[in-house]
């Protein structure tokens, strides 16, 4: 049924979105606290590097004795990659300690013995410090591979993200599935029972109308019995039997119709095949047109056009529209069929010429399980012509509408989902 399909798709629809929500979360907030501790781990690693860099060279600057002696000593101590020179002004630098020397340390070194005030790059952190007239000891580190280590611990880190994701997602829809299935599991039943509440309610309202309709028949024809039991046969009229043999087969047309809205209702969606509705419909047409000669038809049928369904129903839908078309119209009114592709719905539409009641109503509820004395008696008909219509389109998983045609009559479309087929 319609319903079960959309039970379906909108359970389908909260899996992914709770999965997509968690799963977002999961990896902003993971994401978030790995890059911060990533970053704070580079600047507290910086600031250890310029504390002892600083340290160092205050040491040095404040020292009393030998500061090359000093700061040989404290150098080779250190922890951290600093190289000592010993600059004198217009001579080259010569290096005293330079264990990881770079060309940015040297150029800065450089720049310094040249007069330059000591500075602070991502590459270089340097310092100076006056011995005597005008020899200098020139201090430089690089912190450059702190900052390749961040770099490679964040890469590092966001492919641990993508692979804790990926275990994260397959955990999540494990689990949310479990959830989903279960609340699932709850709307199916609860939409089930609203389901059967419904039908039980529809078929009490059923029952009220078709007892009415189904003993007033019997009635007359028992009325008509008992007056032909107290008359000799000679004095019986031909009215008498011409009458009960109308309620007779009204009564037959109504049980029959009766049996129909029954059977629908046993057909399980399990049994629908692919079927060609575009071959389906050409050929009731053509039988329809046979029986009425006298109409003129418009149709319009895309070929090749597939839904889910069965012959019975279609039947059923089509019999009853072209039926009712030839009891509430005119002989010789105009029919128009159309049948097309409609973003992903088969869309059919049936008109006749009437003539239609400006105060007729266009709400197909007003036609569903109601008997109606002006077409049962008049027309022949039951009054369940639409019933029928309706169930078997709900049975397609599809809609049913009423408009007014500009034909002048009734306008009946219907739609029905397109089933994918490949035809051979």
């Amino acid at each position: 049924m319609a319903w079960v399909f959309k039970l379906r798709r909108n359970r389908l629809n909260l899996q992914k979105r709770l999965t997509a929500f968690t799963l977002t979360v999961v990896v902003l907030t993971s994401g978030s606290i790995g890059m911060f501790l990533i970053q704070l781990n580079f600047r507290n690693q910086l600031e250890q590097i310029r504390e002892e860099f600083n340290s160092i060279t205050e040491t040095i600057n404040g020292s009393r004795v030998d500061k090359v002696t000093v700061a040989l000593a404290l150098v080779s101590a250190s922890q951290s990659d600093i190289s000592l020179f010993l600059s004198e002004a217009n001579s080259e630098l010569i290096p005293l300690v330079s264990t990881s020397i770079d060309e940015a340390q040297l150029e800065a070194a450089e720049e310094i013995g040249n007069g330059k005030i000591p500075f602070e790059s991502k590459d270089v952190i340097s310092g100076k410090v006056r011995i005597e007239g005008e020899l200098d000891l020139i201090l430089t580190t690089s912190p450059s591979y702190l900052y390749e280590a961040r770099r490679s611990e964040f890469l590092s880190f966001v492919l641990y993200l993508l692979i804790a994701s990926s275990c994260a997602l397959v955990l999540l829809r494990k689990v949310i599935n479990k959830d989903v299935e279960q609340e699932s599991q709850d709307l199916k039943l609860r939409e089930k029972l609203k389901f059967e509440e419904s039908r039980r309610k529809m078929l009490l309202e059923f029952a009220s109308d078709t007892s009415h309709e189904l003993r007033t028949p019997l009635t007359v024809i028992v009325g008509y019995l008992e007056l032909l039991a107290k008359r000799k046969p000679e004095e019986i009229e031909h009215s008498a039997i011409v009458n009960m043999r109308k309620e007779a087969l009204r009564l037959e047309k109504n049980i029959a119709n009766l049996l129909t809205m029954m059977e629908l209702e046993v057909i399980e969606d399990e049994s629908l095949m692919p079927i060609n509705l575009s071959n389906f419909l050409e050929q009731e047409l053509v039988s329809f047109q046979d029986i009425e000669p006298n109409r003129s038809f418009t149709i319009n049928v895309e070929k090749d056009i597939w839904i889910k369904g069965s012959e019975e129903l279609l039947l059923k839908l089509l019999r009853n529209i072209f039926n009712n078309i030839s009891r509430h119209s005119k002989f010789d009114s105009p029919v128009s069929v159309t049948l097309n592709k409609q973003s992903g719905w088969a869309e059919m539409s049936i008109e006749d010429g009437g003539p239609l009641s400006t105060s007729q109503s266009l709400e197909i509820e007003t036609y569903l399980l109601r008997f109606s004395s002006s077409r049962s008696v008049s027309k022949g008909g039951s009054g369940l012509g639409f019933s029928i219509m309706k169930k078997s389109v709900d049975k397609l998983s599809g809609d049913l509408t009423l408009f007014h045609s500009e034909l002048g009559g009734f306008g009946l479309k219907v739609r029905i989902p397109l089933e994918n087929k490949i035809t051979q």
